[in-house]
């Protein structure tokens, strides 16, 4: 039978032998892989990559482990919750000057907002989360914040539909 790349994580996890510095990036993984399959597992992942990360000083992994809270809680519906976690991710992120991470916080609260069905927040964050990834010439990242982010058919057209980031 096929193994899932998430079954040889969970499996990876069973070693002690792993150190916190090779377990955190590892719960952080299997976390934000299951945040929208199993969310309660992936809080559980989230958690305790939270409490590793905080114990052993790993802003990295905590900025990450916040982040995989926001997702896990906006799939229970709790919003504001995850909206507290996100900015924690952020914080993080932006002390760490990690782009990458805070681009992806802007992308989850874009669809964060789409659920809370403010379309002017949602384009927001995810025109910021374009704007990252565009400036990192990541072109998987544009098309992925272009498309589900706008559903518009090009970047291009993104574009030259929204204000400039300020």
């Amino acid at each position: 039978f096929p193994v899932t790349i998430q079954a040889a994580q969970e499996q990876a996890l069973k070693n002690e032998l792993l150190t916190p510095e090779q377990r955190i990036p590892l719960l952080n993984h299997l976390s934000r892989d299951m945040s929208f399959v199993r969310p309660l597992h992936a809080l559980q992942l989230a958690n305790e990559a939270l409490e590793l990360s905080t114990r052993y000083g790993n802003l990295s992994g905590q900025a990450y482990a916040y982040r995989n809270l926001g997702s896990s809680h906006a799939m229970f519906g709790s919003f504001y919750k995850s909206m507290e976690y996100l900015q924690q991710a952020i914080e993080i992120f932006e002390e760490l000057k990690d782009s990458v991470g805070i681009g992806n916080c802007y992308i989850s609260l874009g669809h964060l907002y789409r659920n809370l069905q403010n379309r002017e927040l949602e384009i927001r964050y995810h025109k910021k989360a374009y704007d990252i990834f565009h400036l990192r010439h990541d072109p998987y990242r544009d098309w992925e914040t272009d498309r589900k982010s706008t559903r518009l058919n090009s970047s291009h057209e993104f574009v030259s539909r929204m204000p400039s980031s300020a």
